[in-house]
């Protein structure tokens, strides 16, 4: 009793830590060419979904084990002996969580096992898997025994991250630790090692599927891939910012050396280009980009499979793009128009593609044509989601390919708001699916569609290390699954078998077993999960009858493994001992002492599936006779056998057809029936070219059928490409503010519609004409130059004969800065404001009032300093030191910029004289630059003549506008000067006095100086009387006479309101003062009226009005206020009413 108390509280633990393995998946079995075994599942409970209805607790609630019903042993050799069987071996001191298992192939005993704890195993972004330390285990007899590799054959102290094998080469293995940046490589099945140390932390080491010599290699913390052809000796680096890397499948192009890489694009975020290197030359050409057209995808999206690339774009919408045979990427269409936001590639191993599409918060099955772009719904509502697995994220999906039978597929969907579930299959490869028929022996209490035959897939697998299902290529027809009868799944199933290909089923064991093919199906073994046993199930008859073995001593399994392929007469199972701490235990069972002989012809029979949908014997198109062992023959294939295949081509029928994509069928007549035309035509389908126009029908994806009229009649036909009104122009510009004067290139893109015959008008906006084009390869490119700054509307119209589309954009056009001239101060001086003007040109003339647009000045006034940005022309700046400085100036605006620079001299000290001139320098002044830079040169000349004095104490600058004056400053004399400053004014004031200081022009004129007049600083300021050169008065004129009229108006409003405001008051006034009173309900009467005829007159009398007078001369006279309505006929007479103090009502 207290061993049975022990066993359970034992059993009790390993069932909270998640027990069992991760096998009899066809792809998350398998990592790396090792299969999986799991010690603990490490998934969070919290992250279980309400797929099963049972706890686990509820397994341990029976204090005895599951029921479980033996067959008995009918026609079986003796297997009493489980010596002969069985042999155990202990890991000892490997406690660790996962463990994973290769066997070497090739006819050879070798085994490896890769354990590591679950928390410390990593998964790079292509599926290989490193920890970061493990244990690798060898077994040279096939599981009998094992040694401890990484204690023994590497230097002490090694991590060991990973564990490579060759696909071309079974001898060769690869063994890395990724810390200590070392490659170990064997040549001879992990019997010994060579040591090669890497520049690169290895999280993966990639064979080459043929030439095992090549090797790739790739560092996760940097994201660099690197490239060995000297297994491993000596590295390149490939690529950097690497996300996925492959191989390219031998099967596809010439070349197998190549290697398709997805780069991340560090400019764009979560996106990335697929690129490709040849590996074939000893100098590869670098990595080039495989399809210009296909642009950036989402990361981590690449995928390859059979012959077929895969990628995911996520903008502008969520879409799949395929490339068949290495061609250019097409995007895949799928005919429910449902949002699409994420895609799982179930297989694509047969020439065709079933992708599992996620619409929102739905999984639907779609299946394709050869070329993987066209898609047919083929079942709604599949149990899919995502989940977490060793820090990457991946798609679980509810579907199994049976191996051994073409077009067989198994399926789970959920219904009922996901609280129902469903097995459904299909022999057409989706074309119809079939809820699992029920038991023969269930039939009574199990009836569709209230129940169903329901099996356990991925799901149950990952969550609750329930196995998958099992079939095997070398075993027809066989199936075997945990599964259980209702609509709902539990913790509590059972084992079913089905020896047609899915077809029919039996339930051959009660409870949880996992189970292995072994011999092509000649032997079926299963041990019971979740309980201490000491029999393992076997059975040599498909499951007709089961015999038991014994082992020598109580184990807890945690999953039953065989070598792939189902060829072999040994397994293993994988698990501990109950009365010890838990080490990995491995018990090999080798069935062949179980037969006691092999077969021959005469245990061989005929067997040909047989698809459910039609009478006779065609499947898919073809008639296949397999041959295999009869069920009821306990003999041996062994390793050799190689079941004969008969095929035969079937005539096509109705049923090898489905309708094409943009068809659905009809209910009433059964027909297929284009749902869009639209979508029937490709697009861009040029009008004159050609596309083959679909009947409506394709045959069932993996249908090989062949000949019959149906064929001819359901065969696409070409059909020239009609024409299309155009439509989605837009016109596109590097930029939509643009240079005068300078060529602007603008490009038209047509989204939709034809092209060829279609015209376009393009209109610039400006005085030019019109442009007229026929075709989109002459209209799509043109250069127009405006010559005029502005804003332009640019339109286009384009046409033919289906209908015209529109479309514009404004364009700003403004002047190009082609120089920027620094205007500087003169007589600048320490501590004062100096004055910088700019003054920008174009290639405009003079008389061209340009237009640059907004322009940002940066103005550099001293070194060390921090520029000075302005939007404006004018800047000030003031100078703390004399000296001289550098003064730069950068003029920016959108479409040019331009650099200028001066020397200015600042002065502690200055005198100025400004000298005014007599009419001829007037009329001489040019109003530029370079005219008063040339008359200040000649004036300097003269100046220092005169005086006899060196010109670098003179500083003359002519200033701006008319009339002309010039200044000059005198600065402070060196110690070689005798005259002040002062000496030298007056000097300069003598000269102009004397009419001396003359300036003659080459026309004969001559500029006189007739005034001199010495300035402070503070009186350099511009005259108020003097005016700009090249000054415009219309516009001054234009605005003073319209101010002038608007002031004129307002005044005469003023006046008119303030008279007539003058005049009511005194009217009211007036009014008060003679006693009026005002009206109220106690003095006001009713009013009376007569009427005689159709007028009516009111009056009010105190005293009787005067005919003609006034309404001043009534209020004068009266104090009241009298209203008098005359009527229509003034020869009536109407008899006044006197209503006092009353008004027209």
């Amino acid at each position: 009793m207290a061993f049975f108390e022990a066993t359970m509280i034992q059993l009790a633990l390993t069932v909270v830590l998640a027990i069992t393995f991760c096998f009899a998946m066809q792809d998350l079995d398998y990592i790396d060419g090792m299969k999986i075994v799991r010690f603990g599942s490490e998934v969070k409970r919290e992250e279980r979904t309400h797929l099963f209805r049972s706890a686990i607790h509820d397994l341990l609630s029976s204090p005895r084990a599951r029921e479980r019903r033996d067959a008995p042993t009918l026609g079986y050799p003796d297997a009493k002996d489980s010596g002969k069987l069985a042999h155990e071996f202990v890991l000892h001191g490997d406690n660790h969580s996962v463990a994973f298992l290769h066997w070497s192939g090739a006819r050879s005993e070798v085994i490896f096992i890769f354990t590591a704890d679950y928390r410390e195993i990593n998964r790079t972004n292509v599926g290989s898997i490193y920890a970061k330390s493990a244990y690798i285990w060898r077994s040279t007899n096939y599981g009998e025994s094992f040694d401890r590799d990484d204690v023994t054959k590497f230097p002490k102290g090694s991590s060991i991250s990973g564990i490579r094998f060759c696909k071309g080469n079974n001898k060769k293995v690869l063994v890395f630790d990724k810390a200590a940046r070392q490659l170990y490589v064997s040549t001879n099945e992990g019997s010994s090692y060579e040591s090669v140390k890497l520049l690169f932390r290895p999280a993966d080491i990639r064979c080459h599927s043929i030439y095992d010599d090549m090797l790739l290699g790739y560092d996760d913390t940097t994201e660099k891939l690197y490239y060995s052809k000297d297994s491993g000796t000596h590295w390149t680096l490939l690529s950097a910012f690497v996300a996925k890397y492959y191989w390219v499948l031998p099967h596809l192009g010439n070349n197998p050396k190549i290697v398709f890489i997805e780069v991340k694009n560090n400019g764009r975020y979560h996106s990335s280009v697929l690129k490709f290197a040849d590996l074939s030359s000893d100098s590869p050409d670098g990595v080039q980009v495989f399809d210009n057209s296909l642009g950036f995808f989402g990361s981590l999206s690449f995928e390859m499979q059979g012959n077929y690339l895969f990628v995911k774009k996520h903008y502008p919408s969520s879409a799949l793009f395929v490339s068949y045979n290495l061609g250019k990427f097409q995007k895949a269409v799928f005919p429910l128009k449902l949002p699409e936001t994420d895609y799982y590639v179930v297989d694509a191993s047969e020439g065709e593609v079933l992708v599992s599409v996620k619409h929102l918060m739905t999984y639907n099955l779609y299946v394709s044509g050869t070329n993987g772009t066209k898609y047919s719904l083929s079942l709604q509502r599949l149990l899919a989601t995502r989940t977490i697995q060793w820090n990457k994220i991946q798609t679980l999906a509810d579907i199994h390919m049976v191996k051994s039978l073409r077009g067989v597929y198994l399926a789970n969907i959920h219904f009922g708001h996901k609280r129902y579930f469903r097995t459904m299959i299909t022999f057409d490869k989706g074309g119809t699916w079939y809820p699992l028929r029920v038991p023969q022996d269930s039939q009574s209490s199990c009836v569709l569609p209230k129940c169903s035959l329901n099996l356990h897939m991925q799901h149950s697998q990952h969550y609750y290390q329930i196995p998958g299902i099992v079939s095997s290529k070398t075993a027809v027809g066989l199936i075997i699954a945990q599964g259980e009868l209702g609509t709902s799944f539990t913790l509590n199933p059972n084992v079913f078998m089905s020896r047609d290909g899915g077809l029919t089923w039996k339930r051959v064991l009660y409870g949880s077993y996992d189970f292995v093919l072994l011999d092509h199906g000649g032997i079926i073994a299963a041990v019971p999960l979740r309980n201490n046993t000491k029999t393992v199930q076997y059975s040599c008859s498909e499951g007709n009858t089961w015999a038991s073995l014994e082992l020598a001593q109580g184990l807890l399994a945690y999953g039953l493994v065989t070598e792939p392929g189902s060829t072999t007469l040994v397994s293993n199972i994988f698990g501990q001992h109950l009365n010890k701490r838990f080490e990995w235990l491995s018990v090999k069972l080798n069935f062949s002492s179980v037969f006691s002989q092999p077969c021959t012809d005469a245990n061989y029979t005929q067997w040909s599936p047989v698809d459910e949908r039609v009478s006779g014997n065609c499947s898919l198109g073809e008639m296949i006779v397999y041959t295999r062992r009869k069920a009821s023959d306990c003999c041996f294939n062994g390793r050799d056998y190689n079941g004969s295949i008969i095929r035969g081509t079937c005539n096509c029928t109705d049923e090898d057809y489905m309708c094409d994509v943009g068809f659905k069928r009809d209910r009433d007549d059964n027909e297929c029936y284009p749902e869009d035309l639209a979508v029937l035509v490709p697009d861009p389908c040029p009008e004159t070219t050609y596309y083959m126009k679909s009947s409506g029908y394709r045959k069932v994806p993996g249908d090989r059928c062949s000949g019959g009229q149906l064929e001819q009649d359901f065969k696409p036909v070409w059909t020239r490409c009609p024409t299309l009104a155009p439509e989605g122009l837009q016109i596109i510009m590097e930029r939509t503010t643009v240079a005068s004067l300078t060529p602007i290139s603008f490009k038209l893109v047509q989204n939709k519609g034809s092209i060829s015959s279609t015209w376009y008008v393009w209109d610039f906006g400006d005085s030019n004409k019109t442009t007229n084009l026929t075709g989109l390869a002459l209209a799509k490119n043109l250069t127009h130059e405006y010559k005029y700054h502005g804003d332009y509307n640019v339109t286009i119209t384009a046409g033919n004969i289906m209908g015209s589309a529109y479309t514009k954009i404004i364009v700003r056009v403004i002047d190009v800065i082609r120089r920027a001239q620094i205007i500087p101060p003169h007589a600048v001086l320490v501590d004062r404001p100096a004055d910088f003007n700019v003054t920008l040109f174009s290639n405009h003339a003079l008389s061209w009032r340009s237009e640059h647009g907004f322009v940002h000045f940066v103005w550099r006034f001293e070194e060390g300093q921090k520029p000075n940005l302005t939007w404006e022309s004018q800047v000030q700046h003031v100078f703390t030191t004399k000296g001289k400085y550098k003064v730069s100036l950068e003029a920016i605006n959108e479409v040019s910029r331009q650099y200028d620079s001066v020397t200015i001299t600042v002065h502690d000290k200055l005198r100025t004289l400004r000298l005014y001139f007599n009419e001829e320098l007037d009329k001489e002044n040019k109003g530029t630059v370079e005219w008063r830079e040339y008359f200040a040169r000649r004036l300097l000349a003269e100046l220092t003549r005169i005086l006899n004095v060196a010109s670098q104490r003179l500083e003359v600058a002519v200033v701006q506008g008319l009339p002309t004056y010039v200044d000059v400053s005198i600065i402070e004399r060196d110690e070689n000067t005798t005259r002040t400053m002062d000496q030298l004014a007056e000097d300069i004031r003598q000269a102009v006095s004397r009419n001396v200081v003359e300036v003659s022009f080459p026309d004969g004129s001559v500029a006189t100086a007739i005034y001199a007049e010495v300035l402070s600083y503070e009186d350099k300021k511009q005259s108020p009387t003097r005016r700009p050169e090249t000054q415009d008065y219309r516009l001054a004129i234009a605005i003073g006479v319209a101010a002038g009229v608007v002031m004129l108006f307002l005044v005469g409003i003023i006046f008119f309101a303030y008279r007539r405001y003058t005049w009511m008051y005194r009217r009211y006034h007036r009014l008060s003062m003679n006693g009026s009173q005002p009206l109220n309900a106690e003095t006001e009467p009713a009013l009376d009226y007569s009427a005689n005829g159709e007028g009516v007159r009111y009056t009010v009398t105190s005293v009787g009005p005067e005919p003609g007078d006034s309404d001043d001369e009534l209020i004068r006279d009266t104090g009241e206020l009298q209203v008098m309505e005359e009527p229509e006929d003034a020869n009536d007479d109407v008899p006044l009413t006197s209503i006092a103090g009353a008004s027209r009502a």
